[in-house]
């Protein structure tokens, strides 16, 4: 018996650590996964300037998602610059567009999401290798709509993180379980529809048998 319908998506980490080979830079990311396996999120990446008017990274948005993402200016108070990239309601396939115009696959850089039934599991690794680690701190929040039920990361609710170590690679897995709003909305329509076609049958019946019933009185009476 099938167990739903399967989504993929790549999201290249290349966008985050491409960044990040040279000067000390922090970076954040933050993603939140809704039950209609849409992504809404964040990634801020500021560096300590190189230079008199230096911006500091700078994140690209792609045409296609102009409506639903937008690169704004960020800076912190010690003085690192940079951008922060903001995107909203985006599907997994938008989400790999996104990452794949910014910088493209390394093949070093994955994150990955599947659905299988009520079960998305999180997938991908992070390679760090080339960064000195007292230059770089990096960041990664997961939220989903139900409760992660394992990972190698921070997990706690419905929530997960990881810090990933400059100098070495880390792996990303975790498994979450919450339902498919799509499935459970057509669900919820074919038990509407049915109970209807079965209230309409009976309704049929009902006045079929009094229809009857009164034709039989009828013929009696006279």
């Amino acid at each position: 018996m099938p167990t739903g319908p399967r989504r993929r998506a790549v999201l290249v980490l290349a966008l985050l650590t491409a960044l990040l080979l040279s000067g000390c830079v922090r970076a954040r990311m933050t993603l939140s996964v809704s039950e209609d396996d849409r992504v809404t999120g964040d990634l801020q990446v500021l560096a300590a300037p190189q230079h008199d008017g230096d911006a500091g990274p700078q994140l690209v948005v792609p045409t296609e998602l102009a409506g639903r993402a937008r690169v704004t200016k960020a800076s912190a108070a010690d003085g690192f610059t940079g951008s922060q990239l903001t995107f909203t309601g985006l599907t997994f396939e938008e989400l790999r567009l996104l990452s794949a115009t910014a910088v493209g696959d390394s093949g070093k850089y994955r994150f990955g999401l599947r659905r299988s039934g009520g079960l998305v599991t999180l997938s991908g690794s992070v390679d760090l290798t080339q960064l000195a680690p007292d230059r770089t701190d990096v960041q990664i929040k997961v939220n989903f709509p139900g409760k992660v039920n394992s990972g190698n990361g921070r997990a706690r609710g419905n929530e997960i993180s990881w810090s990933p170590k400059a100098g070495q690679v880390t792996e990303l897995t975790a498994l979450a379980r919450y339902a498919d709003a799509t499935t459970e909305a057509w669900v919820l329509w074919a038990i509407i529809v049915g109970a209807g076609t079965g209230c309409a049958a009976v309704t049929v019946m009902v006045m079929a048998y009094v229809s009857h019933r009164r034709h039989r009185q009828s013929f009696a009476w006279a």
